[in-house]
């Protein structure tokens, strides 16, 4: 039977537990590295952030990866509501890979009497990053025309690092420069 001392505490419990909820869901964890480029960009018309990515698998696979990064805003799915202040790749928007950059892989190429050759030009792979986050809020997207890899990010120094579905283990570093951004 519910009397006052026990409707008192089922409130208060009530209260606290769901301050302690919402609290603990739209917690963001700022991620600096991050944050760093989106501000030099944002700093002065002729500042631009360029990236270098690697990934790395258990199986001895390996890419790697690197382009020009934008600002942009972008969705917090599927962690939460609303958007996050982003990096996503510059990409062509002509010619045979247009909406493309080009992943190198450590498959080996090799040619009529010579060594192999990894990371080979001549056989990259199509691949684009949507979204970079600026918080904890929401995930790293990246894709291929044939899957995509989400990982939730984290910085160690100026380093952007994560761990996707598939096993792979990322790294990516920023540059900040000044200039004309390459096309």
């Amino acid at each position: 039977m519910l009397n006052r001392k026990n409707l008192l505490h089922l409130a208060t419990a009530s209260v606290v537990g769901s301050s302690f909820f919402v609290s603990a869901v739209a917690s963001a964890a700022p991620l600096a590295c991050v944050q760093r480029a989106i501000d030099w960009n944002n700093s002065a018309a002729n500042h631009f952030t360029e990236f270098s990515t690697v990934a790395m698998h258990d199986s001895g696979s390996a890419a790697y990866l690197q382009g020009t990064l934008r600002n942009s805003f972008c969705s917090r799915a599927p962690y939460y509501t609303g958007s996050v202040a982003c990096l996503v790749a510059t990409v062509p928007t002509s010619g045979p890979r247009a909406g493309w950059l080009q992943a190198f892989l450590n498959k080996p190429v090799v040619f009529t009497g010579a060594n192999p050759q990894y990371f080979n030009a001549a056989n990259p792979l199509l691949f684009t990053i949507d979204v970079i986050p600026a918080d904890t809020l929401a995930q790293v997207h990246m894709r291929q025309p044939s899957a995509t890899y989400d990982m939730d990010g984290r910085c160690q120094g100026n380093l952007l690092l994560g761990d996707d579905q598939w096993g792979n283990h990322w790294a990516t570093s920023f540059q900040l420069q000044t200039g004309s951004p390459p096309n």
